[in-house]
């Protein structure tokens, strides 16, 4: 990791959270999932509870202070943009919350409900890093304590192959596809709705009048969802065209996708947004509605021309 030359530091003052002398927990990581920062943490000592983190590369961070008094955790949170010098941080400790909600199924799940479990992962951390969670119970209940309010990337273990995500509610707020904001107090349910009912796509490779044995034998077929569904790679989609150049693809969530069919080349290497924005321009548009069965003829896109536009 690259550091400045003059090493930016972070400075932190936790106040309002000063009974009987234990220390705080003191963790700071990346704010962004694509931040190339670590993270790193340190420990805040009674009676002013002052601790510096020295050579901080500037970005956004998400920092978290955390200590456990008389059973009881409290936390804090805050989103920091961290620049060359010293950066000074007050944080104000409130006790954690229990998170109590519901997991339902639409249609048909392969594994039972008590087989998930409801995780909360930081900001920047990935699906390992600074978890909290609990397992769905037959009922689809669930129940995860201690949890420092802010915000959190919701995840659900193991990966719903097959299910999409329908409904993200805590309370009277959506937060389909928005990381979880949970205040500081809350008492509200956090209710899930996954869904079975995904689309199918399948059809033919478009050779445009071409010899179908030479040029669409083993085409990759992919699938990149556009507006807001285009940042999340859970959402891409990849199959193989067969030597006639039939393809199926299975499982696809409802929203607006554009889809490619790239001659002799495996698209499973390309489902993520960067790859989707380089060749954004070739693909051809297509709204999938859940539960639909959709038959769809891609244009050919030649490897020569796929390959120029993907080079590193």
């Amino acid at each position: 990791m690259d550091l400045p030359a003059d090493g930016s530091t972070q400075v932190l003052n936790v106040g309002r959270m000063r009974r009987g002398g234990q220390s705080v927990t003191i963790d700071l990581g990346p704010a962004d999932d694509n931040q190339n920062a670590s993270g790193t943490g340190v420990g805040a000592q009674a009676p002013d509870y002052h601790f510096e983190l020295p050579n901080v590369v500037s970005g956004r961070y998400r920092i978290q202070a955390t200590v456990r008094v008389k059973d009881k955790t409290y936390s804090a949170s805050q989103i920091i943009d961290a620049h060359e010098g010293i950066n000074d941080t007050v944080l104000t400790m409130v006790p954690a919350v229990e998170l109590k909600g519901h997991l339902k199924v639409e249609g048909t799940a392969a594994n039972p409900l008590e087989s998930f479990t409801i995780m909360l992962n930081a900001a920047g951390s990935g699906q390992r890093g600074g978890a909290y969670s609990a397992s769905v119970k037959k009922d689809g209940s669930f129940a995860i304590p201690d949890v420092p309010p802010g915000e959190w990337l919701l995840n659900i273990n193991p990966n719903p192959g097959g299910l999409f995500d329908k409904s993200v509610r805590l309370g009277d707020k959506d937060f389909l596809l928005q990381r979880l904001e949970i205040p500081p107090g809350s008492d509200a349910p956090l209710n899930i709705v996954l869904s079975s009912n995904s689309a199918t796509v399948a059809g033919e490779v478009d050779t445009g009048g071409s010899d179908a044995g030479s040029t669409v034998k083993r085409a990759g077929i992919l699938l990149e969802p556009v507006g807001k569904l285009h940042t999340f790679t859970r959402f891409y989609y990849s199959a193989l065209a067969d030597d006639d150049g039939k393809f199926k693809l299975t499982g696809v969530a409802p929203g607006k996708y554009k889809i490619f069919a790239l001659q002799k080349i495996a698209a499973t290497n390309y489902r993520n947004p960067e790859s989707g924005d380089l060749l954004d321009a070739l693909g051809e548009e297509l709204d999938v509605t859940e539960g639909a069965k959709i038959e769809f003829h891609p244009k050919l896109i030649p490897e020569e021309k796929a390959k120029e536009i993907l080079k590193p």
